[in-house]
């Protein structure tokens, strides 16, 4: 399992990036923030972790010592984050997303780099 937080006031600014290495690594989410904000909602409809409020830290003990008695349950959220890595979060995803960005001149550049990182592997 792996831990995300996240100061309340900075919800809907930015999101940690360190939620996207633990997806992809496939581990369990204990999100210490809000229960409205954007981690929370990706936590809640994937079902890849726990999100605990800011300073609650009964809470959060209980969430992790449910988890250490639970390793399938933990494997299983992991499980659920590496699927949700890859329906959302992959990089060839990521370089469309930026592409849709960038100002008309910019997108066929984009779209080639997407398209050779879709294809690293498959060979």
């Amino acid at each position: 399992m792996h831990l995300v937080s996240l100061r309340p006031e900075l919800e809907g600014l930015i999101m940690p990036s360190k939620f996207y290495g633990i997806a992809a690594a496939g581990r369990a989410v204990i999100n210490i923030g809000r229960s409205d904000g954007e981690i929370a909602r990706l936590i809640e409809q994937s079902g890849c972790g726990i999100t605990v409020p800011p300073g609650d830290a009964r809470r959060l003990g209980d969430v992790v010592g449910d988890l250490a008695a639970n390793p399938s349950r933990c494997l299983e959220m992991g499980r659920l984050a590496r699927h949700l890595h890859e329906k959302r979060f992959d990089r060839a995803q990521a370089l469309e997303r930026w592409a849709r960005a960038l100002p008309a001149g910019y997108h066929a550049e984009s779209r080639v780099a997407a398209s050779q990182i879709r294809n690293i592997g498959a060979e």
